[in-house]
């Protein structure tokens, strides 16, 4: 197992994507604070450190799941799989060598785009106005939230031989799930009750204001079952943690757990039992 993680990870330093990646979000972690701070200078705003700083959940999803599902794609590609079963190396192996790198990667962007970003912009911007316990909390819910998101990528990819199809899958799937998460967002997000204005005697007197039920207001079971989805959901995580609106912290980190361990056990016993062409 120490051999072959050994190799997946000098696989994974020297991969193309892997670097394209991880150059990516440190440039977008240096980008956006400069933006912020051009913004500030040209129409005389204001911005704080955190406004921005958890953007980066919402681009580690989507450049993981072209990783993931490319990286580990390559096993049947390139007829690796067969070459490590050959030699003695159980399928378990493989699966958790492939998904502890790809974890790896996962931790590296979001770490890479956390430096970049509080080097460039503590200098602009200052220091986190907000408890730097918050700020430390939302991290970890976030690097859980994407090791969640390479675990199911990582399951599509081990069980199809097909690695075009498996980053179709991953791909498609992950821009499909972070507009849902944005779609859920904002019918959470509906208030309760609107203001309207009417009018009296034909406009000739001033008009009356009063409040009326917001009929897109989510309530009962509905409005729970959104609930869910949005904490359950790494990319509905990743637009609560972008829009500094984590209502329960600790629900996300358990919830990406539960994935990233039923993913796991799911992906390995249905690996042992497919026949690998």
């Amino acid at each position: 197992m120490n051999k072959l993680l050994n190799a997946d990870l000098h696989r994974m330093i020297k991969n193309r994507c892997f670097q394209v990646c991880l150059g990516f979000m440190c440039l977008l972690g240096l980008l956006i604070p400069f933006m912020q701070f051009r913004n500030m200078q040209a129409y005389g705003t204001s911005a704080v450190l955190e406004s921005t700083f958890f953007a980066y959940p919402l681009f580690v999803n989507i450049l993981l799941a072209v990783f993931c599902s490319l990286f580990t794609g390559t096993e049947y590609s390139d007829g690796t799989i067969r070459n490590k079963l050959i030699i003695g190396h159980s399928r378990s192996a493989i699966y958790l060598s492939n998904l502890i790198v790809c974890l790896f990667c996962g931790l590296i962007m979001c770490l890479g785009f956390i430096i970049c970003y509080c080097l460039a912009g503590i200098p602009l911007l200052g220091f986190f106005t907000i408890d730097l316990r918050i700020i430390l909390i939302l991290i970890f819910c976030s690097i859980l939230c994407a090791a969640a998101s390479s675990a199911c990528c990582v399951m599509v990819a081990m069980l199809c031989q097909n690695k075009a199809l498996s980053a179709i899958i991953c791909v498609l799937g992950a821009f499909v799930l972070l507009i849902g998460a944005t779609y859920v967002h904002s019918q959470l997000n509906q208030p309760e009750t609107y203001a309207t204005y009417e009018l009296t005697n034909n406009g000739d007197e001033p008009g009356v204001s009063k409040t009326v039920p917001n009929p897109r207001y989510l309530t009962g079971a509905k409005r729970t079952v959104y609930e869910f989805i949005y904490d359950f959901v790494p990319p509905c995580q990743a637009v609560q943690l972008a829009n500094l609106g984590v209502a329960h912290p600790w629900r996300l980190p358990l919830y990406s757990l539960t994935i990233l361990i039923t993913t796991t056990l799911a992906g390995i016993n249905l690996l042992k039992k497919k026949d690998i062409n």
